[in-house]
């Protein structure tokens, strides 16, 4: 029982400081904002004006893209539904062809030879070549 107890009043001394070190930090903050409150203040209010304007840049944006009158963003959406399905049968038709073109490969290789050909029509010991 007795390593409970201390254990217990270690427990309670470290809360006790780290009750005594947040209320310090707390206190720096508020010391902080008390002192550049204007420099907060205004850092704030530039943070919402830039997110103001790139609201209205994305806006326009958008408008810029949707400008016709029959086009919406949920057709837009649809429609690129629709191409991704097409798009997505046309990837398996080419794996497939890709796997029969596999299968047949190496059949098709065998048949291929090597046969040499004289164009000239006679014999090369007969062929004389003066190169100068």
């Amino acid at each position: 029982m007795g390593g409970l107890l201390r254990s217990d009043s270690l427990f309670y001394l470290n809360f006790a400081k780290n009750q005594i070190l947040l209320y310090s930090v707390l206190m720096n903050v508020v010391d902080f904002l008390g002192q550049y409150f204007l420099f907060v203040i205004a850092g704030l209010l530039a943070i919402d004006i830039l997110l103001i304007v790139f609201f209205f840049l994305i806006n326009a944006k958008l408008r810029k893209i949707f400008k016709s009158e029959s086009m919406d963003f949920e057709r837009v959406l649809l429609d690129l539904r629709e191409h991704e399905k097409v798009s997505i049968d046309e990837l398996e038709n080419l794996g497939k062809r890709i796997s029969n073109i596999e299968h047949e490969l190496p059949r098709d290789i065998r048949k291929v030879g090597l046969v040499r050909y004289n164009p000239f029509g006679w014999r090369p010991k007969l062929c004389s070549c003066n190169a100068g």
